[in-house]
């Protein structure tokens, strides 16, 4: 479990990095050439609602639901309040993860009804992770789109980066 979560924290990190340091026309401004109004902003806003959706969960001793999600506007045009945000996620996290693995049940939508499955905290970690490092390399797209520089490697996942390392290979500069 602490593997998981110190890949996790890394991961999280690079975005507190980036949140640290980043403009506001970077942060809240939008990409012309992608529909539904896409900006750095509203992909760290998704990124953060799951991150909560599982501390809401752990800290309630519900569900995990992603589905309903908080969805605060203000994350998506306010980098500090999204750094905020994100370290005090972090710091709720690591108290539940002190306590080790458990069994959780995450609350899947579907189309016709509501189906109960059972994951666990390390599964959910993986999730996180994953879907972050996603949700980065689009990040990184739409800040170097409008002429926007990003940290070299933000959106690359850890298993490339491993890859690189096994191979000799100088790190990715962008996500595959």
């Amino acid at each position: 479990m602490s593997l998981l979560w110190h890949e996790a924290v890394g991961v999280m990190q690079r975005l507190e990095n980036w949140l640290a340091h980043v403009n506001h026309t970077e942060y809240s401004g939008h990409c012309e050439l992608l529909p539904h109004g896409q900006t750095p902003g509203r992909h760290v806003r998704h990124i953060l609602d799951h991150y909560l959706a599982l501390s809401v969960a752990l800290s309630s001793g519900t569900d995990i639901d992603y589905e309903h999600r908080q969805r605060d506007p203000r994350v998506e045009v306010d980098s500090s309040y999204a750094l905020m945000l994100l370290q005090c996620v972090q710091t709720e996290l690591a108290t539940h993860i002190k306590h080790g693995d458990r069994a959780l049940i995450l609350h899947y939508c579907t189309d016709d009804d509501n189906a109960p499955v059972t994951t666990t905290l390390a599964r959910e970690l993986v999730f996180l992770t994953q879907h972050s490092i996603h949700h980065f390399a689009l990040v990184e797209m739409l800040v170097v789109i409008q002429g926007g520089a990003m940290p070299p490697g933000f959106g690359v996942n850890p298993s490339t980066r491993r890859y690189e390392t096994s191979q000799g290979v100088e790190q990715s500069l962008c996500a595959p």
